[in-house]
Formats: C-alpha cells, structure tokens, sequence
C-alpha cells in the first residue's frame, strides 16, 4: 500500500505537461487494490486525457479495484465509447472486473457485443459472465452474438450462456 505522501504526489503528476509522465502515474495505482476516493477522483479525470495512453493507463487502474463505486463505473461506460480501441478495450476489461455492475453498465455492455472489434466483443461477453443474473435484454444479445463468425467469441459467450 502506497503511503499518503506517494498518493498525493502521483495525483500531481496525473497533470504533467508530459503524456508519457501522467501515463506512468496512472499505471502506478495499479498495484494498489483498493485506492481511496482522493486518487480515484483524479483517475477518473485521466479518462477524458487528450492522449489515448493516458485514458487506457486509467482505465486499466481503475480495473484493478476491488469495488468500484457508481459514479467510477459511469465514467467506464462513457469510456467504452472513445474514440480509441484501447481505450474501449480496457474499459470493457475494467468493468468485467467488477462482481456486480448496474443496469446501465450492462445495457452498455450489450452495446458492445455489436463492436466491430472481436476483443471487445470478447471482453463484453465476458463482463456480462461475471454477473450472477443477467436481464432477458441481455440474455437475447447473447443469442444474437451466437451468429457471429467469430469461433472464440460464440465460445465465450456459451459458457456465459451456460452460467445462467
């Protein structure tokens, strides 16, 4: 666990002239598990960097938390929608991290097993396993993912299937 000190002054360096510094201190809180609010909030922040390795730095951090309040996990979603691949990549993976995720989170999800990007695909499906009960929405998403060419995602998605 990072002592006080060091939170404070990676939560400076997150607005570093330098995206390969605020990139770094993003990445930083990753090998902690539990971040207090005071870093979170910053973190959070980094999701709307103009450098697209600043937000998947954040992205990815924020995965890495054991429970995510709801206000981290609405910043995700809105994340799965930037304009870079990564970005959503790491999002999606974020939020398949967490045990249990809000309606809104799960709609957004069902959004993404449309991507053109079999990663994300992947990784939505994979978000939605996670969760003990799933919505009929969900469920017939899932059905439709079935038709899709993709071997590995059809795969994922019958295990996820199967778990229901």
């Amino acid at each position: 666990t990072l002592p006080e000190s060091a939170i404070q002054s990676l939560i400076g360096v997150l607005k570093d002239e330098s995206w390969l510094v605020r990139s770094s201190a993003a990445s930083a809180f990753g090998k902690q598990s539990t971040l207090p609010e005071s870093a979170m909030q910053p973190l959070i922040g980094a999701l709307k960097d103009e450098e697209a390795d600043v937000r998947k730095s954040a992205a990815s951090t924020l995965g890495k938390q054991s429970m995510l309040p709801v206000w981290a996990i609405q910043s995700l979603i809105s994340a799965l929608k930037d304009e870079d691949r990564r970005v959503r990549s790491s999002a999606a993976s974020a939020l398949g991290r967490q045990s249990t995720l809000p309606e809104s989170a799960i709609q957004s999800l069902i959004g993404v097993l449309k991507d053109e990007s079999r990663l994300l695909r992947s990784l939505a499906a994979s978000a939605l396993g996670r969760q003990s009960t799933l919505p009929e929405s969900a469920i017939q998403s899932l059905i439709g993912a079935l038709k899709r060419e993709d071997t590995d995602v059809r795969e994922l998605v019958t295990e996820v299937l199967d778990k229901q």
